[in-house]
């Protein structure tokens, strides 16, 4: 049975934003590469993926889930 495709906004660190492509990094030592393999395998699996850096400023949260309307969110 196939998994109904989402749109999945991914909160990450703001210091941990993956590229969308990581041709020219080198994943495996960088600082964001766990946050990369979860957008990536999300992708992969065919779900639409908005990673959001989030600091101490909340308001990003809601401009994203207004913006972008996620059925769900990962953290």
């Amino acid at each position: 049975m196939a998994m109904k495709k989402q749109r999945v906004l991914a909160l990450v660190d703001e210091n941990l934003v993956p590229p969308d492509d990581a041709k020219g990094h080198d994943v495996v030592n960088a600082p964001w590469k766990m946050e990369f393999d979860v957008v990536h395998t999300l992708r992969e699996k065919g779900h639409e993926v908005l990673p959001v850096g989030v600091g101490s400023e909340l308001g990003v949260i809601r401009k994203a889930i207004q913006e972008f309307q996620p059925t769900i969110a990962f953290n």
